[in-house]
């Protein structure tokens, strides 16, 4: 089972934003996708969530193309963050979080949903804030409730089968408490059998948490391989255009100290 990106390229106009894409996320592992800006990560995770149709190439889920599944099939089979997620109407917290459970209320028992939505909103520290309106939240706080609403259902949806989870800059407001939260969070859930891609500019979470890393440049897929492989100084420089150290601690972490 995985979900796979073959010779996939995408087009907007006469821009070409991805270039004849090969990739694979794998059941039981976290995936880093790391670029400068523009160099197509978003679209990427845009094409394996399934909206929009690669212009080129195909995705597979499971061995079966993304276009002959149904919505509420993709809905229950992979869950996406994306960056942009404004409040928008006054929602309290607890309701934004109940959206997460819309595929599932059909196959998963109404007290098995609440028990499942109260552990995950424990688990980000939302259900503090269950009764707040979601246009009264701080930035890092409103983004703590999507990815609550997010994880809600994809918890749901590992009742039944493995599921991919795209999360776009998840950490993008967080605190540093938080964002250990998170990552642990999203290690249990990958070694309970899901599939992660994060997007993410922090090169240090990305050597910390990530089992594998795919750099992208410039719309193409510069190199994909074991995080402690491929997150070295040659490659920082070449796609990020910065120079970089990794440096082990006494107890044998490493990380990445980028040069100013």
């Amino acid at each position: 089972m995985s979900l796979r990106a073959e010779a996939v390229s995408h087009r907007v106009g006469c821009r070409t934003l991805l270039d004849t894409i090969d990739l694979v996320l794998e059941p039981e592992e976290i995936m880093a996708v790391i670029g400068a800006n523009g160099a197509g990560k978003s679209t990427l995770l845009s094409l394996l969530a399934g909206c929009p149709v690669p212009t080129r190439g195909r995705v597979l889920l499971d061995e079966k193309q993304l276009t002959r599944y149904s919505p509420d099939e993709l809905a229950r089979r992979r869950v996406v963050l994306t960056q942009s997620n404004p409040p928008g109407f006054s929602f309290s917290v607890a309701d934004v979080v109940c959206f997460g459970t819309l595929p599932h209320r059909a196959a998963v028992a109404a007290h098995r949903i609440r028990t499942v939505m109260e552990q995950v909103m424990c688990s980000l520290d939302v259900f503090v804030l269950r009764n707040r309106r979601c246009m009264d939240l701080s930035g890092g706080e409103f983004q703590r409730v999507q990815l609550a609403r997010v994880l809600l259902q994809a918890e749901l949806g590992m009742l039944h089968d493995n599921v991919y989870v795209l999360l776009d800059e998840p950490l993008s407001g967080l605190d540093l408490v938080h964002r250990h939260r998170l990552m642990a969070y999203l290690r249990r859930l990958s070694s309970a059998g899901g599939s992660i891609a994060v997007v993410t500019h922090d090169l240090d979470v990305a050597l910390q948490h990530a089992d594998r890393a795919a750099f992208l440049k410039m719309g193409r897929l510069y190199t994909v391989g074991a995080s402690a492989e491929v997150m070295a100084p040659d490659t920082i420089r070449e796609v990020l255009g910065v120079e970089a150290s990794i440096i082990s601690t006494l107890d044998s972490d490493r990380h990445i100290v980028v040069k100013a």
